[in-house]
Formats: C-alpha cells, sequence, structure tokens
C-alpha cells in the first residue's frame, strides 16, 4: 500500500525547500512520479548540467529524508513512516543511479556520458554514507522489529520487506564496531569506482577489423555493402557482439575468423586486469571484514542457492548428463569437417567451433541462417512478438511517437491492460559509436502499487545491437539468435513492467540474481513452438512463412548441443566462482587455462586471448554467473507446465502473471514456482525435457 511519509514539524517541510523545486514535486508524488507517454521521456537528460541536477537533487533528498527519519520520535514510528519511508527514498536514489548509468551506455555525447558517470559515483557514495554508514537507523529498525512490528498487522510483503532490510543492513556491515564498518564502508566506495571503470573500459573498446571483401566470403552481401572504407579503400568491421558472431559462424575464411576472435577476446585488455586485480582484493577483503570467508560466500548467501558449495552440487549433478552429452555431440560434429577447420589432439580451436556447429546445422539439419534470416525483419518481427505476447498475457501494447528521445532510432511502446497504462517500454536495438556493446534490458522506473490499489507505471528500456538497415534499402533483419535475444529481453521487460508491488524494493526484476533470468530464459521457449515460428516468421520479399522442414529444424534446435552449452556456461561460472572464491594470490589467465581445459576438453586453449578483461558480468553477476545456468533449469520445467496449460491461452497467461511476474521479489522464489507448477521443480525434469537421460 502507497502512503505517504509522516512529516512531524514545520521544519521538515522547510528543509524540502532548501532542495530544488523537482525534489519538492517528487515528494509531493512521494518519489515516484506517474508519467503519460507525452511527459515519460522528461526523465532523460539532455545537458551536463541536467545530469548534474539530477545527482545533485538525489543526494539531497536522500540526506533530507533520511535524517527526518532518525530524528522522528519512537512513539511515532510505524512501518509506514520507518521501513516503507526507507525503502521509498533509497530505491527512488537508486533508480536515478540507474538512469544516470543507462546514460553512459547509450548516449553519444562523451561530456554528458563522463558527467553521469561521475553522477553515478557520487550517488552510490552517498548511499554508502547515509544508508550503509547509519548505524543509528539500523538500530531504529532493528528495535521497531524486535518491539512493534507485532503490533502493526503486517502482511506478507510487509513482513519480508522488514526481514530484507535488517538482513540487508546487516550485510552492509552495520552491526559491526564502528572501525569495521568504517572500512567496510571505504571498501565499497573504491569498489564502486573500480567496476564502473571495468564496465566502461568494455564499452569503449570496440575493436575494429580491416580487411578486403575476399576476407568476408559467406557473409551476405548486403552486410558486406553497408560497411564504411577507410582511406586505403579496406572495408572497416567494427567488432560489436552481433558483427562478431556473424563472422564466427558463416564466414568461411579461417584467418578472418582467427583474427576477428583475437581482436574480440582482447578487448579492455591489459587495462581491465589490473582493475580485476584490485577488485578480487577488495572483494575479498569486504567479505572478510562481513565475517564471509570469501566473496562468494557474501554474494550466495541471500540467493536461492545460499552458499558456493550447493552451487558446485549443482554444477557437478548438471555435469554428470552434460559431458557425456558433449562428448556424443562433438564426435558427431567432427564427422564432416567443414573447409578451413581442422583439430589438433581432437580439439578445435576456439574460432573454429561457432563454425562447426553452423556448418552442421546448414548440412544436416538444413538450416541455413543467412537464409533465415530474410523470414525476421526487424518491424514485423518485433510487431508479432507483440501480437503474440498481447494474446497470452492480456495486454495491449501500443506503439506511439514520442519527443525527447537519446536517438532518432529509439522506438516507444506503451504498455495497457485494460485501458491501464502499466509500462513504458523503450527500444534502442542498433549499434552506434560508444553505445553499450551487448544486449540488456534496464530498469529505469519501478513498477509500483499505490496507496489505492493503482498501478504506478515502470519505464524499462531494451537495448540491443541489431543490423541496421541496407544501404541499398534492404531492411534490416534478425538472425534466429538475434530473435531469441530480443526474446529474452523482452521477458525481462514484462517481469519490471508486469511486477508491480507495495514495497519499491521488491518492484519486477529486483529478486535473487539466480532467479533473475528464470521470466527471461522462459520467454525464450517459445521461439521452438512450430505454431510461434509460423506466426513470427514472414520473408521479407514473398511474406510467407518458413518451410516447415525449417521450422522442425528450428524446434531441434531446443536441444541442439545442450550438453555443450552446459559445459561452456558451467566453465563461465567456475571462473566466476573461483575468481572470487576467497584468496587474491593467483594468475588470472592460468585460472582461465585449468578451467578451460576440465570444461571445454574439445576447444584448444589459446593463451593469445584475455576474454576475462572483458567478462562485463564480474560487476553486476561478480561469483554468481551460475545463475544463469541455475535459471535455465527453472525457465524449461516452467515452460513445460506452460505449455501444458496452453500456450496462446490467456487464462495461463493471467495465471502466470499472479503466480509470478506480479510479485517481483515479494515472495520467496521457490514459493512462486510451487504455486504455478503445482509441486516443487525437480532437476530429472529438466533432463528428461531437453532429452539429456538415456
Amino acid at each position: 500500500m502507497r502512503l505517504y511519509p509522516i512529516f512531524a514539524t514545520l521544519m521538515a517541510i522547510l528543509m524540502l525547500n532548501s532542495c530544488t523545486n523537482e525534489i519538492a514535486h517528487h515528494m509531493d508524488k512521494k518519489f515516484f512520479e506517474r508519467h503519460s507517454h507525452q511527459t515519460v521521456t522528461s526523465i532523460f537528460p539532455t545537458s551536463v548540467r541536467d545530469v548534474e541536477r539530477m545527482a545533485e537533487d538525489a543526494i539531497c533528498l536522500l540526506e533530507e529524508e533520511v535524517d527526518l527519519i532518525v530524528r522522528r520520535p519512537v512513539a511515532e514510528q510505524t512501518y509506514f513512516n520507518l521501513i516503507d519511508a526507507i525503502d521509498q527514498v533509497t530505491t527512488s536514489v537508486k533508480y536515478v543511479a540507474s538512469r544516470l548509468y543507462f546514460v553512459t551506455m547509450v548516449y553519444s555525447s562523451e561530456a554528458i556520458r563522463a558527467a553521469a558517470q561521475d553522477g553515478v559515483l557520487r550517488i552510490t557514495s552517498a548511499l554508502v554514507d547515509v544508508i550503509g554508514g547509519n548505524k543509528p537507523l539500523y538500530l531504529m529498525v532493528r528495535a521497531y522489529a524486535e518491539q512493534r512490528a507485532g503490533q502493526d498487522n503486517l502482511d506478507a510483503e510487509e513482513q519480508r520487506l522488514l526481514q530484507d532490510m535488517l538482513k540487508e543492513f546487516e550485510r552492509e556491515g552495520l552491526s559491526l564496531p564502528n572501525d569495521d564498518l568504517l572500512r567496510v564502508n571505504e571498501l565499497k566506495k573504491e569498489l564502486q569506482k573500480l567496476l564502473l571503470d571495468f564496465e566502461l573500459n568494455i564499452n569503449k573498446d570496440v575493436k575494429t577489423f580491416l580487411c578486403q571483401e575476399d576476407d568476408l566470403v559467406g557473409l551476405e552481401n548486403s552486410f558486406i555493402q553497408q560497411l564504411p572504407r577507410n582511406d586505403e579503400d579496406l572495408l572497416v568491421v567494427r567488432l560489436d557482439m552481433p558483427t562478431f558472431s556473424r563472422i564466427s559462424e558463416y564466414c568461411s575464411v579461417a584467418k578472418t575468423r582467427e583474427a576477428c576472435w583475437e581482436l574480440y577476446s582482447n578487448r579492455a585488455y591489459p587495462q581491465n586486469y589490473e582493475l580485476l586485480s584490485q577488485i578480487i582484493t577488495l572483494r575479498d577483503q569486504l567479505a572478510k571484514e562481513l565475517g564471509f570467508s570469501s566473496y562468494a560466500h557474501f554474494e550466495t548467501d541471500d540467493q536461492m542457492a545460499k552458499n558456493p558449495e550447493t552451487v558446485q552440487s549443482f554444477l557437478k549433478e548438471l555435469g554428470v548428463c552434460g559431458e557425456p552429452a558433449a562428448a556424443k555431440e562433438f564426435a558427431t560434429w567432427v564427422e564432416q569437417l567443414p573447409d578451413g577447420v581442422k583439430l589438433t589432439d581432437n580439439k578445435c580451436a576456439s574460432w573454429d567451433f561457432a563454425y562447426l556447429t553452423e556448418a552442421y546445422k546448414k548440412r544436416v539439419l538444413l538450416l541455413d541462417q543467412q537464409v533465415i534470416k530474410n523470414y525476421f525483419p526487424v518491424q514485423r518481427t518485433v510487431d508479432e512478438m507483440l501480437s503474440l505476447y498481447e494474446q497470452f498475457l492480456g495486454l495491449e501494447f501500443r506503439q506511439e511517437a514520442v519527443d525527447g528521445v537519446w536517438d532518432e532510432s529509439v522506438r516507444y511502446i506503451g504498455v495497457y491492460r485494460s485501458g491501464e497504462l502499466l509500462g513504458h517500454l523503450f527500444l534502442d536495438l542498433y549499434p552506434r559509436d560508444f553505445k553499450y556493446t551487448h544486449a540488456c534490458q534496464i530498469g529505469l522506473l519501478p513498477a509500483l502499487i499505490d496507496k489505492d490499489g493503482g498501478i504506478i507505471p515502470a519505464v524499462v528500456a531494451i537495448i540491443a545491437n541489431f543490423p541496421k538497415a541496407g544501404a541499398d534499402g534492404q531492411p534490416a533483419l534478425l538472425s534466429f539468435n538475434e530473435v531469441k535475444t530480443f526474446f529474452h529481453e523482452f521477458g525481462h521487460a514484462m517481469h519490471s513492467i508486469l511486477g508491480a508491488t507495495k514495497a519499491a524494493s521488491f518492484s519486477g526484476t529486483n529478486v535473487p540474481r539466480d532467479f533473475v533470468e528464470v521470466p527471461s530464459q522462459m520467454f525464450e521457449e517459445w521461439l521452438h513452438e512450430p505454431a510461434v515460428l509460423r506466426q513470427l516468421s514472414c520473408h521479407v520479399l514473398t511474406g510467407e512463412p518458413l518451410p516447415e522442414d525449417t521450422i522442425r529444424g528450428l524446434c531441434v534446435l531446443r536441444s541442439f548441443g545442450m550438453g555443450s552449452f552446459i559445459q561452456r556456461q558451467s566453465a563461465l561460472a567456475q571462473i566466476a566462482l573461483r575468481l572470487f572464491s576467497g584468496g587474491t594470490d593467483f594468475d588470472i589467465d592460468q585460472l582461465h587455462k585449468v578451467v578451460w581445459d576440465e570444461y571445454q576438453p574439445y576447444v584448444l586453449f589459446d593463451s593469445r586471448g584475455h576474454f576475462i578483461a572483458s567478462f562485463n558480468h564480474i560487476s553486476g553477476y561478480g561469483s554468481r554467473y551460475y545463475s544463469y545456468l541455475w535459471s535455465k533449469v527453472y525457465a524449461v520445467i516452467l515452460f513445460s507446465y506452460v505449455k501444458k496449460m496452453g500456450l496462446f491461452d490467456s487464462a495461463t497467461g493471467a495465471r502466470l502473471i499472479d503466480a509470478l511476474l506480479s510479485r517481483g521479489g515479494s515472495r520467496d522464489p521457490f514459493d512462486m514456482l510451487e504455486d504455478f507448477c503445482g509441486t516443487r521443480p525437480e532437476l530429472s525434469l529438466f533432463f528428461k525435457e531437453l532429452g539429456l537421460l538415456d
């Protein structure tokens, strides 16, 4: 329930006026303002001064609101003016930081990006000082929990928020002696700067490959023709993620694949190795200050897995089926090697693996991805996907024109249910200089339930780097993997928009990290259903859907190479775990080699590559990269129940929303899964669904 904080004195109101009028306005709206499609772009800055003001106002709001809370007499404290008030103000300030971080990801202006980076650091530092270092605030919350919470008839969500807040305060170090707490807060501030620099180094270091047309044999002509040329008439290939994937999968020139692999595998190297060494050291120190044996133990403590030992058991259990499946898959793929691919000790080169598997798909499954992408023009694919989920989720998506977006290519979609606006979705789908080079969804404002039960709409953005339209008028086309990527990020967006909660910190994707990928990976599963592929596909020239034999082949891809997928994801999970499993005296490249040799026995380790320097999950996921596999298991099982109940059945969609998507982090993930499935999912069902059981 959305209630306004109680301001005890006139001085409180005067203190609010010491901030800008914008702050007073947000206070009147309890920090989170409703936006229409005409006003929503006002949340995006247009100048350096806008960025500076956003940071200044957020810090001012945080300091003054927390001061009001701490000075309130104990006798006047309630759940709403203490627990809910802390939740509202801290979450609102974190979302300002999120919007500024978003600016660093997508804005073209170097000055605005730099100001936004500074703003993020200032806000995160303020959160450490005002919340993470505020013992009186922690003691007030603890006293309320011990002495008065039982009198306030808290519902389940309110009780969960109270307990989570207490635990988070303790994880921040607030139960430590003052000197120890001071060290913890200094460590957190140092880490924030290092982590932001680590991410920005990756975003800035977009490699380019110079070549002749003959070096790109196997790639479609429309792609080659739109590439720019330098003064020496060489093609300039910008190695963002989609372009690198395209070359790895389809270019028949081995030396090109190798050269691009070496460039792409050395993004942000060596500068990020130095940063990573510092990050490892500081995270290890932080964990030990907080009473944990390692940073991995600290990070998993509040997750579904609870500890690294459970994660290791999970990965080992996956390997029981994954290892033999991977061996069979590789043996099948290398029965007929494509030209230019050779094995050494029954291993292929890193730059040949994707090309090898794509060649097999084309030869045996009759799946030519260069042909298939003609059935997925961007505009129509997006429209049909929206139509599909309108039906299943009972929503209406309105694509409307808005002014004030950060780039002219950005599209806006309003999300409605029964005429009520639930969320604003921005699509930034195409590459440009200085833009984030992968794909993601980012929350810019949370979906909330107000005091009257109404919805305060979320604002979210999907960032991608899909191919642009060709210079010859050829429309932008998506590969099947890019369609899957879009479905994945759209799943995150639906979770963010439909997950309206009373507690701001529970909204949408604010769930345990090892659960957050469940909805997004579940949405991917629709793409291996014949009826969905028929509806979604449309040839760019003829308007025909995919041929039935191609549809059958794409459905086979659901389990294709699953053993190899499990082993590769396990390798990445192990790297992340071992980087942060205690101690700091180890060689990053040696760790990479040890894990690679153990989990990738059919791919040669090449010491020229330093992919860990651009392993951007180190920042947000830390030791928890296992979350992708963990979530994959539950996503596949969840989808199997959706399919049984009805893929296009709006009643099934309503049940999914009620049990899971609408709950955000307000319930335990295991309980939400059990609610929808009727039982707690078991790993054996995952193996059965993907044909990994003998």
